[in-house]
């Protein structure tokens, strides 16, 4: 073990709630796919039949034919049926997004960094995550707040405001940036986790080094830094660094996408995406897969003037069925959350946040 690794703060084993285990021993049961029926806790039996009904809605009265993004609706939508796996992707079955995310990382970038995608029984260091950058932040806090083998730490947000859930976890304490970081250890050892909303200067990611050699430490960076401005390239921090990825780092016009790619140390990754299954489900299929679409080229993006700003929401949509069920959505919404601190969460910086 390096002296790094020493000080990476441990997670007690998650026990897996029984409804997770009964869907993933029915998942893997050996059965032959003519007499298994796939299904979802609280999602419909598969049924081509339902994916008609699901795109009659959605072509509405108009000839979807005509429309440049109705094949990735098409696509969308017979992969919304089943759920995805948890994190994203099975490891027998690497789907092409995965590996175009893997060769960017390790050869696009300016200096790569390789993670295991879970073949050939490495432990998974690439997942996917749904609602954003914020909404993923608040699944790895609840991590740590379930696992962590230490009764106690501390988080500390350098660039990013946590204060609307600073109260949300009784194990974890909030704390605010003092001017000497050595100060953040002097006669209080207990784990501390930065989480980082902006770049670093080289002279602080060196800094933030030292301290991972010296003291409990881990980084959660929800900045979108590219591989050489990122802690995870300094010597001996990459298992130290949990990395958030919007769909803008690989493409500044897929900002709109709230899937999340989420790398980094596997023990921290297992318990994420148990956590989102528990919490969430699992990742959503359709973003997946409207990712993929636009990152190989399967899709046009911004095909048209109405998408050139990305996705409008305060815009309706045209036909009439899909006009009236937006406006009733609105209208309920509004009512539901009015000023209430739900509302003031959705005015983070990070818009697409579900609830």
């Amino acid at each position: 073990m390096s002296d790094t690794q020493s000080h990476i703060p441990r997670l007690n084993p998650l026990r897996v709630a029984r409804i997770s285990e009964i869907s993933e021993l029915t998942s893997g049961a050996g059965v032959s796919d003519v007499r298994r029926v796939s299904f979802h806790i609280g999602n419909p039996v598969q049924d081509v039949r339902l994916e008609g009904k699901t795109l009659a809605l959605l072509a509405g009265d108009e000839n979807p034919g005509e429309h440049p993004l109705w094949p990735l609706i098409v696509k969308a939508t017979s992969s919304s049926i089943p759920y995805a796996p948890r994190g994203g992707y099975r490891s027998h079955d690497i789907p092409e997004l995965v590996r175009i995310i893997h060769d960017h990382l390790l050869n696009t970038e300016r200096e790569g960094l390789e993670y295991h995608v879970g073949e050939n029984g490495d432990p998974r260091e690439i997942i996917f995550c749904s609602g954003g950058h914020f909404e993923t932040l608040r699944v790895f806090l609840r991590v740590l707040n379930t696992s962590l083998e230490a009764p106690t730490s501390r988080i500390l947000g350098i660039g990013t405001d946590l204060s609307l859930i600073a109260s949300d976890y009784e194990r974890l304490r909030f704390v605010a940036l003092p001017e000497n970081l050595q100060a953040l250890f002097s006669g209080d050892r207990s784990p501390i986790f930065f989480i980082i909303g902006r770049y670093l200067s080289e002279n602080e990611r060196k800094l933030y080094r030292q301290i991972a050699l010296d003291y409990p430490a881990m980084f959660v960076e929800m900045n979108d830094a590219p591989n050489h401005l990122s802690l995870a390239r300094e010597a001996g921090l990459r298992d130290h660094v949990i990395r958030f990825l919007s769909p803008a780092l690989f493409d500044p016009r897929l900002a709109f996408l709230p899937v999340v790619t989420v790398l980094g140390n596997s023990s921290y990754l297992q318990q994420i995406e148990t956590l989102h299954f528990e919490l969430k489900g699992t990742p959503s299929a359709a973003e997946i897969c409207t990712l993929e679409a636009f990152l190989t080229g399967e899709t046009e993006l911004n095909p048209d003037p109405d998408l050139q700003q990305g996705l409008d929401q305060s815009q309706p949509p045209e036909n009439t069925l899909l006009k009236s069920f937006w406006e009733r959505t609105c209208q309920s919404t509004d009512r539901i959350l009015g000023g209430s601190p739900l509302a003031k969460r959705h005015s983070l910086k990070d818009p697409l946040i579900s609830m």
